[in-house]
């Protein structure tokens, strides 16, 4: 069955949401969580209150969406990393580390405001955030298994899993964030770290 092409209304909300989520974003850039209001984005995207209400509900509302956008690039850019490179265990583990950081270092307006909306989601919505992220870790750790060979890495849970591969490199990008690294020599970090993943997870 073919698919019905999306209509003319729906396309239009479709952008207009997408316009609310980049106001939200710069926003945010510009002046933290403090200075996404409804009345600001209002005025820089020019849709109404009415109709933003209608879409994201509150102040919170507008965080979560920003923050479920950025979620789905960074998601994006990893699955889309490991899927080209990770053809075995040892690529697999070294891609995922590489596109955690990377995807930092080119997006660090982006990574800032991942961070900092995920901080300020009102608890129901932290709680969904943590199962979403909980099953892309998982979904993560399945491409691992598929791809590696019997008994070539160490049995762990999704949780263990993320603080052992990505614990680092997401401190490391956190610092780096923070303008506490200037001189960071962002390659050598990326196989530093890619390494040391590897080998945390590798059956000696």
């Amino acid at each position: 069955m073919t698919a019905r092409p999306a209509s003319k209304r729906s396309v239009a909300t479709q952008r207009r949401r997408a316009r609310v989520v980049t106001a939200v974003l710069d926003l945010h850039r510009r002046g933290g969580t403090e200075a996404v209001t409804l009345a600001r984005v209002r005025k820089a995207t020019g849709v109404s209150t009415g109709s933003i209400y209608h879409q994201f509900g509150d102040r919170d509302g507008l965080l979560d969406a920003a923050f479920e956008s950025l979620a789905q690039e960074y998601r994006a850019f990893v699955s889309a990393r490991v899927a080209r490179d990770g053809r075995s265990a040892s690529r697999y583990v070294r891609a995922l580390v590489a596109a955690h950081l990377e995807w930092v270092f080119e997006h660090p307006d982006e990574a800032r405001a991942m961070f900092r909306t995920r901080r300020a989601l009102s608890p129901e919505r932290a709680v969904e955030v943590r199962r979403s992220t909980g099953a892309f870790v998982g979904e993560l750790l399945r491409g691992l298994h598929a791809v590696a060979k019997p008994r070539e890495i160490v049995p762990m849970t999704s949780a263990i899993a993320a603080a052992v591969v990505l614990g680092p490199a997401h401190e490391l990008a956190r610092q780096w964030l923070a303008g506490r690294l200037p001189e960071l020599d962002r390659a050598r970090a990326v196989a530093t770290l890619a390494d040391a993943a590897w080998r945390s997870v590798a059956r000696r």
